[in-house]
């Protein structure tokens, strides 16, 4: 039985979901550009690190999703020496 990520609509969707990710974090990259214009950097509070944070992950994850697509959960062969 195939599972729904072999399928290519499945592929398809984790693209569209990784495209959606990447948008996101432009959006916020764009807020974020914004909002450090307005004061200097030693002044920098921790929702805005938080913030910063947020952006990377969104598109860390996002542009895995699209370059990988279905192949994100593809099984991978443990060399026998880390096996437990």
């Amino acid at each position: 039985m195939t599972q729904w990520h072999e399928r290519r609509w499945g592929g398809l969707a984790i693209r569209i979901g990784g495209l959606s990710l990447v948008a996101f974090a432009w959006a916020l990259g764009q807020h974020f550009t914004l909002m450090m214009r307005s004061h200097s950097v030693d002044q920098t509070s921790f929702l805005e690190f938080l913030l910063g944070m947020l952006i990377f992950l969104c598109a860390s994850g996002g542009m895995g999703m699209i370059f990988l697509g279905e192949h994100l959960f593809d099984r991978i062969e443990i060399s026998e020496r880390w096996r437990s």
